[in-house]
């Protein structure tokens, strides 16, 4: 993520285009493997922020001009590309044994999404 951050807010730091989109492919490798590779079970569901942030990722370098940079080759783009058109994603995510966290978001209209309230009246696609 910080690698992506890097070249989408300091271009500057890279020679030319071909520099950023070098380190946009290292980038995507890199998210590529964490998605395809083999995970001890406490992090069984690792790869679902990674594939939206790859997802991201590859759209928005599409949007830039480099070209796609989907890795077609490992994970064809049909059946694990996200669209990255969404209006907030939260994702939470912990793996230390024994404990318990907990996500609230407040709707503007006040209403409140969490754990035992997975779909409010304002928000229907929710979870």
């Amino acid at each position: 993520m910080a690698k992506f951050f890097r070249v989408r807010l300091a271009p500057h730091e890279y020679a030319d285009k071909e520099a950023r989109e070098s380190e946009l492919r290292a980038t995507v490798a890199l998210l590529t493997d964490v998605v395809c590779g083999s995970w001890p079970g406490r992090f069984s569901e690792c790869e679902w922020p990674v594939l939206m942030l790859l997802s991201w990722i590859c759209d928005w370098a599409e949007f830039k001009g480099f070209g796609s940079l989907w890795p077609q080759n490992k994970l064809g783009a049909n059946a694990y590309k996200l669209d990255t058109t969404l209006g907030l994603f939260v994702y939470l995510g912990w793996d230390t044994d024994r404990t318990d966290v907990d996500l609230h978001v407040v709707e503007p209209t006040g209403e409140e999404c969490y754990y035992s309230v997975r779909a409010p009246p304002c928000c229907p696609h929710c979870w």
